[in-house]
C-alpha cells in the first residue's frame, strides 16, 4: 500500500473485503468444529457460546465491509498503519498462546507473558490511532486505523485460540497448560464433564475477548486519535 492521502481504491477495497470474509469464515468454521470434536459441550450450554462467537464475527465482518471505517472510506496511510499494527499485535498474542501450549510455563510466568502481550496490543492500537490521525490531521482516520488494528489482531487471535487448542491440547505440555488455566474454575463450577466444560469456556472467550478489545481498544483509539489530531493540526 502507498502512504499518501488518497482514498483506498475500489479494487483494493474489494480485495481487502474478500480477505476479511475469508478470515471470518475460517474462524467461524473453527468455532463450529469444536461441536464435532467435543459434542458433550452441548450439554454444557455450548450453543449460546457458539452463537455469540458467530455474531461477534459477523459484527467484525459487517463493520469491515459496510461500517464507517470500511476500507473504501479510509485513506491508504490510515489503513496501512492499522493493518501493520494489528498484524504485529496478532503475532504477539499468537506467541503468548503458543508459548503456553509448547512450554507449559508456571502460572506466574504465563500471567506475565499474557499481560505483556495484551499491553503491547493496547499500545499498538493507541499508536495506530495517533499516527493515522496525525498524518491525516483527522480524528476519524485515527479511529479507522485503530479499528483495523483491532480487527486484524482479533481475527488472528481467534484463529490461533481455537486452532492451537484443537492441535496442541492433547500434548503433554499442552494438556498441562490448559489444566493450569482451567482446573480451578472447573472445580468451582461443579461440572463433571471436563472436556465439554473447557470447550464451552473457550466459546465464552471467543466472544468476550473480541468484545473487550473493541470496547477498551475503542477508548484507547479515542485517546490516540485525539492526541494525533491535536499534534497534526499544529504542523
Amino acid at each position: 500500500m502507498s502512504s499518501d492521502n488518497s482514498i483506498v481504491s475500489p479494487r483494493r477495497g474489494v480485495l481487502l473485503r474478500r480477505f476479511v470474509l475469508a478470515a471470518v469464515l475460517l474462524d467461524g468454521a473453527l468455532v463450529l468444529l469444536g461441536l464435532l470434536l467435543y459434542p458433550t459441550s452441548l450439554s454444557q450450554g455450548a450453543w449460546s457460546g457458539v452463537l455469540a462467537d458467530l455474531l461477534i464475527l459477523l459484527l467484525f465482518g459487517g463493520l469491515a465491509c459496510f461500517g464507517p471505517f470500511a476500507a473504501g472510506r479510509l485513506i491508504e496511510s490510515s489503513l496501512q498503519v492499522g493493518l501493520i499494527c494489528g498484524l504485529i499485535g496478532g503475532l504477539l498474542l499468537t506467541l503468548d498462546l503458543l508459548s503456553g501450549y509448547l512450554f507449559a510455563p508456571s502460572g506466574q510466568t504465563s500471567q506475565l507473558t499474557s499481560l505483556t502481550a495484551y499491553s503491547l496490543f493496547g499500545l499498538l492500537t493507541l499508536a495506530a490511532a495517533l499516527v493515522a490521525a496525525r498524518r491525516a490531521s483527522s480524528f476519524a482516520q485515527g479511529l479507522g486505523a485503530a479499528f483495523w488494528c483491532i480487527l486484524a489482531g482479533e481475527l488472528v487471535w481467534l484463529l490461533v485460540e481455537f486452532g492451537a487448542y484443537y492441535l496442541l491440547s492433547g500434548t503433554p505440555n499442552g494438556s498441562s497448560f490448559v489444566r493450569g488455566e482451567m482446573a480451578a474454575d472447573f472445580g468451582r463450577s461443579g461440572a463433571t464433564d471436563y472436556a465439554g466444560w473447557v470447550m464451552t469456556d473457550f466459546y465464552g472467550a471467543g466472544f468476550f475477548h473480541p468484545l473487550l478489545s473493541l470496547t477498551l481498544g475503542g477508548l484507547l483509539a479515542v485517546v490516540g486519535a485525539g492526541i494525533g489530531r491535536f499534534v497534526g493540526r499544529g504542523r
